[in-house]
This record gives C-alpha cells, sequence and structure tokens, in this order.
C-alpha cells in the first residue's frame, strides 16, 4: 500500500514547517487554480518563489521546472529564488537533474529543489539541490492530515492491458461502456479505473471518464511491463547481409508456409504507422509458441547468433495482441494501440516514436 498525499496537504504542510523553523517569515499563498507560484515567502527582505509537486512522475516534475521558466519569462514580478518541492525519491531520475541543470542556466543559478519525505507522522523537508533564497537546510512538521491509501494495481495483466487499451483509445467513457465492449467484470474495470483516478491520470466529468495524463499512463504501464521480459530469442540473417525489409520478407514466408502465429511490432509495425521512423537495422515480431516453431525459422536461414540484421522475438503476455493484430500489405501487423504500448515499454528509443503515434491516434478521434 502506498499513501499519497494531496497537493493541497502537501502545501500545508510546508507551510507549518516553514513557519516553525522561520517564525518571522512572511508567507503569502496564491488562491487555488492554475496560479503559480502555490507559495511566496518573504525573508531578510528575500523574495522566495515555491511551486509543490506530490507527483513522482519525472514528466510531471520537467513540466513543473519548465512553467517556472515560462512565467519568470512572461512576468515583472521579481523574485531572488525559485524553489520546486518534489517526493524525495522522484530526484533519482537523471532526466529530471538534466532539465533542472538547464533551467538554472537559464534563471542564472537561482532554480533549487526541495525534496519531502513523510515517515510515520513527520513530513521531512530537504533542501537538495539550492537556490539563492534563504530557506533552511532541512525542516519538518508533523503530519496528522488524512492521507490517501492507493492500492497497487498491477497495469500488465492481460484484463488491465484490455482496459487500459480501451482508456487510451477514448476520449469519454464509462466503466459501464469499458466492461461491456471489452468483456472483463465491471468489478476489475471499477478496480483499474480507481486506481487511476487516486493516480490523478483520469477523472469523472459528469459521467463520463476523461484520460487527462495518457503519457503517464503509459509511463505507469512501461515500469511494469517491459519488452525485455518478454524478450525470446535474438536470431539474426545467416549471410549476414541484406535489409530490414528483406528480413521482413523471410519471416513472413516463414510464418505463412508453416502457419506460426506472429505479429510484427515496435519499429517494424511503427513504420507502417509513421513516416517519421528513423532507419533502424533490427526486426520485432510475436510469436506464439516460439520453440515450437523455431526449427523453421533455423532453416529457414536465420542463426542464434552472427552479424547482420536481427530480429527479436517476444513472448504475447496477452492472447488480444496476436486476436486484434491487421494486415498491411499482406504482413501481419500489431494494433496501432498495441504498437504504442509496445513502444513505449522499449525504452527512451521508442518513447518518442509511440508519442508521435499516439498523437495521431487521438487527432483522428477528435
Amino acid at each position: 500500500m502506498e499513501r499519497k498525499i494531496s497537493h493541497q496537504a502537501l502545501e500545508k504542510s510546508f507551510i507549518e514547517a516553514i513557519r516553525a523553523a522561520m517564525p518571522m517569515t512572511d508567507i503569502k499563498v496564491q488562491p487555488s487554480g492554475n496560479e503559480i507560484p502555490d507559495i511566496v515567502i518573504e525573508t531578510g527582505g528575500q523574495r522566495v518563489f515555491v511551486e509543490t509537486s506530490n507527483l513522482r512522475y519525472p514528466s510531471d516534475i520537467i513540466r513543473s521546472i519548465y512553467r517556472i521558466v515560462g512565467y519568470v519569462s512572461l512576468t515583472d514580478e521579481r523574485f531572488d529564488s525559485f524553489y520546486i518541492v518534489i517526493p524525495k525519491d522522484a530526484l533519482s531520475s537523471s532526466t529530471v537533474k538534466e532539465t533542472l541543470d538547464d533551467a538554472r542556466r537559464r534563471l542564472h543559478e537561482k532554480i533549487g529543489i526541495v525534496t519531502y519525505s513523510l515517515i510515520d507522522s513527520t513530513i521531512t523537508y530537504e533542501v537538495a539541490e539550492p537556490g539563492m533564497g534563504q530557506l533552511p537546510d532541512k525542516f519538518a512538521a508533523s503530519f496528522s492530515m488524512p492521507q490517501r491509501t492507493v492500492s497497487r494495481v498491477s497495469l500488465s495483466s492481460p484484463k488491465a492491458l484490455r482496459i487500459l487499451r480501451q482508456v487510451l483509445l477514448k476520449d469519454k467513457t464509462t466503466q459501464f461502456d469499458i466492461s461491456r465492449q471489452i468483456g472483463v467484470s465491471i468489478g476489475h474495470v471499477n478496480k483499474v479505473i480507481s486506481y487511476l483516478r487516486d493516480q490523478e491520470i483520469l477523472t469523472y466529468k459528469r459521467r463520463n471518464l476523461i484520460l487527462l495524463e495518457p503519457w503517464r499512463l503509459l509511463n505507469e504501464i512501461s515500469w511494469s511491463r517491459s519488452m525485455q521480459s518478454l524478450k525470446l530469442a535474438d536470431l539474426y540473417l545467416s549471410d549476414g547481409g541484406g535489409s530490414v525489409e528483406e528480413a521482413e520478407w523471410t519471416l513472413r514466408k516463414i510464418c505463412e508456409e508453416e502457419k506460426v502465429p506472429y505479429a510484427f511490432t515496435l519499429f517494424s509495425a511503427a513504420r507502417r504507422y509513421s513516416a517519421y521512423i528513423k532507419k533502424y537495422d533490427s526486426v520485432h515480431m510475436y510469436v506464439d509458441e516460439y520453440e515450437q516453431y523455431r526449427k523453421y525459422f533455423l532453416e529457414g536461414g536465420l542463426r542464434d547468433g552472427g552479424r547482420g540484421i536481427r530480429v527479436e522475438i517476444f513472448q504475447p503476455d496477452s492472447e488480444d495482441i496476436l486476436k486484434d493484430s491487421k494486415s498491411i500489405q499482406g504482413f501481419i501487423i500489431c494494433s496501432e494501440i498495441q504498437t504504442v504500448i509496445d513502444l513505449a515499454c522499449y525504452g527512451e528509443m521508442g518513447k518518442e516514436l509511440a508519442v508521435e503515434i499516439y498523437s495521431k491516434i487521438r487527432g483522428a478521434e477528435s
């Protein structure tokens, strides 16, 4: 179980901790809404800008950092220092650190990070990356406010993935519609949807579910579903030559002749959905029960080791992957939304392309 602090509770506890550590400090809190900063601290003749974030996702923290940079460029207000308050474990992201370094250059080293951690009934704040403001290195407050308890839910099970595909594809939907369309019990749908609402990825607008944060949802899936864990084999064309296109034709021929259940995925599928894709020297495909058909690939000219075009073979972790695949110019290809999920689960090199294809899907839906 994970205790999650609401943004309002975090902001309130930060103010209490600052007041306890710096009793002569003047603190102003902005009205709720989209205004930033959340808090303005005036101490020792300095004005300190504070933005609080209760989210652990690197993408959200990066967005908050650039919101600060954008705000500074558009306002005449004077601040001597800027701080963003984030969960302690979120600072481990190298992308967050790189973004902060860039923001520090833009703001002349005036921006810093305060991390927080909650242990028992005490929330502790520490200056992890100093700005130029006069905040204590470490300060704390008791935390007796209600905390939301979030039940962990697997987002990588076949049923959960079936639900998530629907959520990603629909601008708005209902739990009942999801249950009816994909044949998953309303109880299971409710469990997954409740988790996503607790994470502020989904919300209700009237009776409809609205997806607020598709990129965070894809990140959530990728953390529990790695394509590397689904990989069964790396094969190579035995002659060490040829092209990706020739390799795909060879694999298609083997699968058709030997009735091998398959679907191309990742970059092999993406290049059918996007003209943006850069040259990639591997072929990616799902093969169900690969060991049963392995001999046909070896007899067809592929080897377990070697050089040249690599073929990465994955085990489908859901029967929907092959069932929902489609034929494009005679090749069996994963659906667009499955391709997006797989790219997001493949690592950084796949995420940019996942964004491009998913944006195209959502554009077509709207």
